[in-house]
């Protein structure tokens, strides 16, 4: 997959591997949040996930306010 970042409809998206890694969680738990309907906006292209930046923003440093971040 080329770009690990894509503007969609204005809001810029980050695929799991992205995501994992900014906001250092397991990219098998981003899989199960999004099939799960967890994160707002996500969507499944193939077998890629492209999920709202904004979105992963809200849902985990609102964790790690809440002193609830895992690894």
């Amino acid at each position: 997959m080329g770009e690990a970042i894509a503007k969609e409809d204005k809001r810029i998206t980050v695929n799991i591997k992205t995501a994992a890694r900014l906001f250092d969680v397991k990219e098998q738990h981003l899989r199960m949040m999004c099939l799960l309907g967890k994160i707002p906006g996500a969507k499944r292209l193939g077998k890629y996930w492209f999920i709202p930046y904004e979105e992963l923003e809200k849902t985990f440093m609102n964790k790690k306010e809440d002193g609830d971040g895992r690894k």
